[in-house]
């Protein structure tokens, strides 16, 4: 070989040393600063707010005659309210567990929940021939006389949301309503 040639062989090393140098510094720095390598997963395989599900609950508009929803029990309407659930392959649980833990009114809303008082939890939701069969178990406070039509309406619509469901059955400490 002659000079020039090995001249531009190890200059061509030099550089291949110069940019696996100048990469591994780059990625290092990027991870010390707390973002992510470029090999990391998408997003979509953790879940996020972006991800999540979106599923109905349905909440009572007090004594509105049937303005802002389907018109049941004291003259009041039943109003769906779209609401975000982690990732699930039982979104009609999912869907009951949000309906559960919301305060007397949602958000800005007038909305109303009957469940707010109660302190429940799901023992089991199954969904068989079209039956969805609902059990709650825990303390059970009905605040009226026109709390136990809505508390019936809140969960039967919340389920009939699902193609799977065309009836609710729904038990509370065994009890059916």
């Amino acid at each position: 070989m002659d000079r020039t040639a090995i001249l531009y062989s190890l200059l061509a090393i030099i550089f291949i040393f110069a940019i696996v140098f100048y990469v591994s510094t780059t990625q290092n720095k990027s991870l010390r600063s707390g973002d992510a390598p470029s090999h990391t997963p998408s997003p979509t395989t953790v879940p996020t707010e972006q991800n999540n599900d979106t599923v109905q609950v349905y909440l009572v508009a007090i004594n509105d005659r049937g303005q802002q929803g389907k018109e049941f029990g004291c003259q009041d309407s039943i109003v769906p309210v779209t609401i975000s659930i982690p990732p699930t392959d039982d979104p009609l649980r999912g869907a009951i567990e949000q309906l559960l833990q919301i305060d007397q009114t949602y958000g800005d809303t007038d909305l109303y929940n009957a469940f707010y008082q109660s302190k429940l939890q799901i023992d089991s939701v199954q969904v068989t021939n079209g039956i969805a069969t609902i059990r709650l178990s825990g303390d059970f406070v009905i605040g009226g006389v026109c709390d136990e039509p809505r508390i019936k309406e809140q969960i039967r619509e919340t389920a009939l949301q699902f193609p799977t469901v065309e009836s609710v059955r729904i038990y509370i400490n065994g009890q059916m309503l």
